[in-house]
């Protein structure tokens, strides 16, 4: 990686520059949030094909709810999010459907529900939405607000991870699930 780093730096100067660094860690730093998330399920030893069509919904759902009731619109999507992820854990543990399959199937399902709240259509923000945004443009140096904020979850990731008798069941599940139980 640092070899292909300093390549492209020599072939292009613009590469180095603190604008897109920064744009790199802001892209890098949403994708770590969906990935510290879904570490916990690879780790038990199942796997979610839904985390994009459960990410659409709640866009779709929040480019809604934010010019009609603010900042509760964010809490609104954790809901969802955290609806969608227990349904695949019921359908994945009680129900003993395969993990790959009921997420695959609960992807298809929510892929068509943001389809249908949005009217397969573009959605766009009003202008008055925009003061519940302004914090992701904040930066701090070359550090974006969303990759600190991922970097704080990432923290917050190892430490249960590593300290909680939650974080360390998950690696005993992923191991030998029987074993585990």
């Amino acid at each position: 990686l640092v070899v292909i780093v300093v390549i492209v730096t020599i072939m292009n100067r613009n590469f180095s520059s603190v604008y897109n660094i920064r744009s790199m860690l802001e892209s890098v730093g949403i994708l770590m949030v969906i990935s510290i998330g879904t570490t916990f399920i690879l780790l038990i030893g199942s796997m979610d094909m839904s985390i994009g069509a459960n990410i659409s919904c709640c866009a779709v759902l929040g480019s809604m709810l934010l010019s009609k009731i603010g900042f509760l619109a964010f809490p609104c999507m954790a809901l969802f999010g955290c609806a969608v992820g227990a349904l695949n854990g019921i359908l994945h543990c009680k129900l003993k459907i395969p993990s790959f399959i009921a997420t695959l199937g609960t992807m298809s399902v929510f892929n068509s529900v943001a389809l249908l709240m949005c009217d397969s259509v573009p959605v766009s923000l009003p202008k008055s939405a925009d003061i519940y945004l302004q914090w992701a443009s904040i930066n701090l140096s070359v550090f974006s607000m969303p990759f600190i904020i991922c970097i704080i979850l990432l923290l917050v990731y190892l430490v249960v991870q590593k300290n909680s008798k939650f974080g360390k069941s998950c690696y005993y599940i992923g191991a030998n699930e029987r074993a585990a139980v």
